[in-house]
């Protein structure tokens, strides 16, 4: 009886720690893979976004920018309409503190990356796409604050800007503006070179 109660459990090592150090193996093997796919997803919308910047003609950019109706149309969506939505939504359903201020910043957060796509798949005005993305991205770096000052107080009193994904958004900008300015410069020097990228 003595001998059976200190034989070691089932999927447990004989040795010392073992059980420790093959957990601490997998957390290691976890993170090493999640570290790699990041990476590898970063790159991937790097190639993207220079893909997206070859596809467009730095002439229809300067029209969208002497008409820029539609990009006031699409920033009043981004941080007028949806914020209020996100503030309502959070009301209706009667959501607690956390939950509300989660729903706000979702409402608040701009654009990404994936509108671009989207556009291109549909083949709608990637220039309009664009300027409205990268628009929205850095304005968000002051409206968000704004937006979440204004609409979180019916639940918090204290300062929300430490709450925000500001590295995230500078991060989103980065990653948007400089291929896509890259792609930009190709297709307005190399032309050719700018259609198979765009192909790839």
């Amino acid at each position: 009886m003595a001998s059976s109660a200190q034989t070691p459990a089932a999927g447990e090592s004989g040795g010392p720690d073992g059980g420790l150090l093959a957990e601490g193996g997998e957390a290691f093997g976890d993170r090493s893979l999640s570290q790699g796919l990041s990476v590898l997803v970063g790159l991937a919308l790097c190639v993207t976004m220079l893909g997206l910047g070859c596809a467009v003609e730095l002439g229809q950019l300067g029209q969208q920018l002497r008409r820029p109706v539609g990009l006031l149309l699409a920033l009043l969506g981004q941080f007028v309409a949806m914020p209020l939505l996100a503030f309502l939504l959070a009301l209706v359903f009667a959501l607690n503190e956390v939950a509300a201020v989660a729903v706000l910043l979702c409402g608040c957060c701009p654009g990404g990356n994936l509108s671009n796509l989207m556009s291109v798949l549909v083949d709608g005005d990637m220039n309009l796409s664009i300027i409205m993305t990268a628009s929205s991205t850095l304005l968000a770096l002051f409206l968000m604050p704004l937006c979440l000052w204004v609409y979180s107080r019916h639940w918090i009193n204290t300062a929300v800007v430490q709450m925000l994904p500001l590295g995230a958004v500078s991060l989103t900008l980065g990653s948007t503006l400089l291929p896509i300015g890259l792609g930009v410069l190709i297709r307005y020097r190399h032309p050719r070179a700018a259609d198979l990228l765009v192909k790839v």
